[in-house]
């Protein structure tokens, strides 16, 4: 693994283990879980770019990421819908409104750990 992809996947696991760590809390604040599992997965996938040495502009969008992956990794596709529904969910964990529900949170964990298990695999 390069050491740039490796740095980006060491601050992707952080932000997975705050989400995690969070979704066993008591109370749960579902939106701190999706805003770390959404970085989290933005971070891994910025990993998977540096490895694969595919440049990547400054976004938030792991659709935009994912199209960078795409022609490199076809697999990736395969979470095409499950970075939309995380992309979708990005303005109601930034911003004041009603937030998100805890089916909400555990859908993105569940992704980000999906996704997480996925890019470990690869980089080896």
């Amino acid at each position: 693994m390069k050491l740039s992809a490796g740095e980006w996947f060491n601050k992707a696991d952080e932000d997975y283990t705050v989400a995690a760590r969070e979704s066993k809390a008591s109370p749960v604040f579902h939106n701190i879980v999706c805003y770390h599992a959404q970085q989290a997965a933005e971070k891994m996938l910025k990993a998977y770019l540096q490895e694969l040495d595919i440049k990547f502009m400054k976004t938030h969008s792991l659709l935009k990421l994912l199209e960078l992956l795409k022609t490199a990794d076809v697999f990736m596709v395969s979470f095409q819908d499950s970075f939309a529904f995380i992309d979708d969910l990005t303005p109601d964990i930034r911003y004041p409104g009603p937030g998100v529900t805890e089916a909400d949170a555990k859908r993105a964990l569940e992704i980000t750990e999906k996704l997480k298990a996925y890019i470990k695999d690869k980089m080896k």
